[in-house]
């Protein structure tokens, strides 16, 4: 989620289950991101899905009413923080022999290769911008991206499945 949808840790931390809507091959997440409270969705290829639906399918159980509804808990069962999300990334590219990987790392490559795409306004609502303002996808000369109340599924599934690629090619390259 941090690749394909640009996702903090804090974001992977408050994610709710609900949001995420994965069928037998792909999936979708729809929800507003905590930071700036901006609608975000992402297309979520099969890369991501099969091992997002292993762990929903094997993760503990709540410890506390807290922690249900929470996709992602501890081995406790226990809501698991941004620290520890962290953490754990890092810790399992270490283990595949990859240093210097973050999260911003990862939201970095969602920008840089969704960019490729070639659908600024559509990243933007993957990776839950504000339309039209400085600092974001979009310029802050552009005011267009306040109007634009629709993006369809198809252009957001663009990005996805570019991103997709760009990993499985840089899979193989390594190969």
């Amino acid at each position: 989620l941090g690749y394909f949808a640009g996702f903090y840790p804090g974001d992977l931390a408050e994610l709710p289950i609900d949001k995420l809507q994965l069928g037998t091959e792909d999936g979708w997440l729809d929800w507003n991101r905590p930071k700036t409270l901006e609608h975000r969705r992402a297309y979520l290829p099969r890369l991501l899905v099969r091992p997002l639906k292993h762990y929903l399918e094997h993760k503990p159980q709540p410890n506390s009413p807290e922690g249900d509804g929470h996709a992602f808990l501890n081995n406790y069962g226990d809501i698991m923080s941004s620290g520890a999300f962290s953490q754990l990334v890092k810790r399992h590219f270490k283990k595949a022999g990859i240093t210097g990987v973050s999260f911003r790392y990862l939201r970095n490559a969602c920008a840089t290769y969704g960019d490729q795409a070639g659908d600024a306004r559509a990243l933007s609502l993957v990776m839950g911008h504000r339309q039209g303002t400085s600092g974001h996808t979009l310029g802050s000369r552009d005011t267009t991206g306040l109007y634009v109340k629709a993006i369809s599924d198809e252009r957001l599934k663009a990005i996805g499945c570019y991103l997709e690629q760009q990993l499985l090619d840089a899979m193989e390259a390594v190969q």
